[in-house]
């Protein structure tokens, strides 16, 4: 989290010149009308979390640990399973937007400053919203099937699950 938010900050200097804002975007509460896909989620989200658990128990009890092709090997296979058990509890979006709000984003949307947004439900209708509303704006969500919002077109929208693998990748 802490890699994240460093990288932020200093996207976040770089965009001050332009005017462009950054809001985060995290899904609310489950919808019940989801519950059935909530479950199918949980569930590939523990099976993936055994199969990376496995993987690492493998890879440290191994004597090439240390070769540069195992490990590439590894952090591949690894990365893979560690992107699909990634689970947004209320704890863990509670400490997220903690986080920000300690190195300067709004709680709650604000159109003058950086800001983290916690939505009713899902993410999506308040992506579009600020995409619309805001279009000098980067946008990042933990929402899983972020995709592309037709309102949207003048902002940047990114998943923030994928972004913090694709930092933690570069390290």
């Amino acid at each position: 989290m802490e890699e994240l938010a460093e990288e932020i900050l200093k996207m976040n200097h770089n965009l001050k010149e332009e005017s462009i804002s950054i809001c985060f975007v995290i899904d609310g509460e489950k919808l019940p009308a989801k519950q059935i896909t909530n479950k199918r989620r949980a569930h590939c989200s523990f099976t993936a979390f055994k199969k990376a658990r496995r993987l690492a128990q493998v890879f440290f009890g191994k004597q090439d640990k240390e070769h540069p092709q195992a490990v590439e090997a590894f952090r591949q296979k690894f990365n893979k399973a560690a992107a699909s058990w990634v689970r947004w509890f209320p704890d863990y979006k509670s400490i997220i937007t903690k986080a920000f709000c300690i190195r300067g984003f709004a709680n709650d949307f604000h159109p003058d400053r950086n800001c983290v947004v916690v939505a009713p439900f899902e993410a999506d209708p308040v992506c579009v919203w600020l995409g619309d509303s805001f279009p000098l704006s980067m946008i990042f969500s933990n929402d899983g099937d972020l995709l592309a919002y037709p309102l949207a077109d003048h902002c940047v929208v990114c998943g923030l699950s994928q972004t913090f693998f694709s930092l933690y990748n570069s390290l």
